[in-house]
């Protein structure tokens, strides 16, 4: 019998989730900060279309003296490129030992799939910097089903497979629904935006799902027919992430960031590393709720190890900015802008502070953690982080990401 909604998701989600007022403190923080800088504007920051879509304005940069662009731009689609290759090759490993356990159900063969899951994802977060916001508008809707098929967090369990709570809720035991690419394309957040039927939350889902007798054995009784739509599931799902994946890569080997204007790759560059700073990392691990509902703030609940993931995602900031005291395109051209308030490497050595503190937050962050002195210097590294690329951003007259 089909369940009800709230059987078949395991849980509501947060009713009235207020705005969130860390988020708006740092983005004016960083006005305030910009405003101190040597140039005055009367300008307010402008603000792009929801969802990082191109805005339809056009405004009138302020003159700034500074090297040309160009080669930061060529540094960026290459570090695209190194960095979305990496996740290829791990998730290529993960997607090996899926089929290897779908073809023999084992514990041991579990175990190395649910090691290399955690591989590919926290690659994937690395990545994720360079997929902040689509090309052009005539990427934007091929952008988008990019991104959503690949990963949905935060997610709700229960429209994928039974939960204690609700054992025979999700899709597993929707018999009527067939699980090939087709149908689980069409029924991806269908119900909700948190409602995935694709993507790295199946997967994880899917691989966590234990003890191994019961859920992936065959008994030759009626429960037969859920186990056998738990290995296609997982296969599908398995599928569809990895041609995902491979669009991710050929979408950046492609000319396409090449052929925009260097001032659209500039904008781009820059709410790159704004939104992925300020959204991905401040506002959806950082704010105050991460620590009453940590479970709605985890990257990866049911692998664990969520400290990896502020981690390498703030690693792959540092990846591109360089070390303290490195130089490399970027860096350059931060330093040739005459009216900057700050230097390269002050931009440097707050990453490499970030990481630091970061890496004191316990090891399944948010999970476990309390509003200690140790979060609150990690949440406000983090945060003037990003008050240096609104500086930037506002040097330049770039519209902030607010979603």
């Amino acid at each position: 019998m089909r369940q009800s909604s709230a059987r078949r998701l395991g849980r509501i989600r947060p009713k009235g989730r207020s705005v969130n007022k860390t988020f708006f403190l740092i983005l004016v923080l960083g006005l305030l900060t910009a405003c101190d800088s040597t140039e005055t504007s009367s300008q307010s920051q402008p603000v792009d279309d929801a969802h990082g879509e191109p805005s339809s304005e056009v405004s009138d940069s302020p003159t700034v003296t500074t090297a040309s662009f160009t080669d930061s731009a060529n540094y960026f689609r290459q570090s695209a490129i190194a960095s979305v290759l990496e996740t290829q090759t791990q998730c290529n490993l993960l997607f090996e030992d899926i089929a290897t356990f779908v073809s023999d159900a084992s514990a041991s063969h579990q175990l190395n799939a649910q090691e290399t899951f955690g591989l590919c994802l926290e690659s994937w977060r690395r990545s994720e910097l360079y997929f902040q916001k689509p090309f052009s508008y005539s990427e934007i809707k091929p952008f988008h089903e990019l991104i959503d098929l690949i990963d949905t967090r935060p997610f709700l369990p229960g429209y994928i497979g039974g939960i204690p709570e609700y054992p025979y809720s999700g899709l597993v035991h929707e018999l009527e629904i067939p699980l090939n690419e087709s149908t689980l394309r069409r029924q991806h957040r269908l119900m909700d935006e948190e409602s995935p039927s694709l993507g790295f939350p199946v997967i994880e889902f899917l691989l966590w799902k234990a003890p191994i007798e019961g859920n992936w054995t065959l008994r030759g009784d009626e429960s037969d027919v859920n186990v056998e739509r738990r290995f296609n599931y997982l296969a599908v799902a398995a599928s569809v992430l990895q041609e995902q994946i491979n669009q991710a890569v050929i979408r950046w080997q492609s000319e396409q960031f090449n052929e925009l204007p260097e001032r659209a790759q500039l904008n781009l560059v820059l709410q790159s590393f704004q939104r992925y700073v300020m959204i991905d990392l401040l506002q959806f691990m950082f704010e105050e709720t991460a620590l009453s509902d940590p479970e709605w703030h985890h990257y990866a609940l049911l692998s664990g190890s969520g400290r990896n993931y502020p981690v390498g995602m703030l690693q792959s900031v540092q990846s591109f900015v360089g070390q303290p005291g490195d130089s490399n395109a970027f860096t350059d051209w931060v330093n040739s802008i005459a009216a900057l308030s700050f230097s390269a490497d002050e931009l440097q050595q707050s990453v490499a502070d970030s990481i630091a503190a970061t890496e004191q937050l316990p090891e399944n962050y948010p999970l476990d953690t309390e509003a200690s002195e140790q979060w609150q210097l990690a949440r406000s590294s983090v945060a003037a982080v990003s008050v240096y690329f609104v500086q930037l951003m506002r040097q330049f007259d770039t519209s902030l990401l607010l979603e």
